[in-house]
Order: structure tokens, then sequence, then C-alpha cells
């Protein structure tokens, strides 16, 4: 699997869910959570990947707590995060350091 496109398109689907117009704010809602919990899958996949090296996959990671960050911009895409990173957290995948990164690395990081 290539990690990398898998983060493009995830990026690319994100883009397109933040620019489009809210039809229903319960779908949209579903939508949200759907796309984030993408990027967590694939780090929980990569994580678990016995051919790519420990520093890939912290790079992983890293790109994508930075994507995550970047597309949370109010209380409920806290929320989303919330939830979806409890999957990292129960098998100790995500560690302080990339919650950290996450933190200061989104829209909402001056009220933190």
């Amino acid at each position: 699997m290539d990690y990398h496109q898998e983060l493009t398109i995830i990026r690319r689907n994100l883009e397109n869910f933040v620019n489009s117009e809210l039809v229903d704010l319960e779908l949209d809602y579903q939508t949200n959570i759907k796309i984030k919990k993408q990027v967590t899958d694939l780090i929980y996949i990569s994580h678990f990947d016995p051919n790519i090296k420990d520093d890939e996959k912290d790079e992983i990671i890293n790109i994508s707590c930075r994507l995550l960050g970047e597309y949370t911009g109010c209380a409920e895409d806290l929320e989303i995060l919330d939830e979806i990173l409890e999957q990292l957290d129960k098998y100790e995948i995500i560690k302080e350091k990339h919650l950290e990164h996450l933190k200061f690395n989104n829209g909402l990081n001056r009220w933190l």
C-alpha cells in the first residue's frame, strides 16, 4: 500500500468536503467523521505493516496528524477528533508527541 498516495486522496476528499455546500447537518457530520476516520485507519494499518520501518511509520503519523489538524477548525471537529483517535490511543499507537503536534497545528490552537 502506498500510504502517501492514500493520504493525498484523503486530503482531496477533505478539501472537497470543506468546500462543499452544507446540505444536512447530520449527514455532513457523519461524512466528516467518515473521511477523518480514514486517516486514523491508515495510521492503524501502517502501524502493523511489517513492510515499513519504524521511522516511516512515525512519518505517516506526523503527516496524518498535520492533515487532521488542518481540518480541525471548530468544537465539532474536536469532538470528532477525540472519537476517531480513541482506537489509536487504545493500542498506544499515537504518542504524546503526536498529540502535541496535532494540538498545536489546528485551527483552534489559540484557545487550547
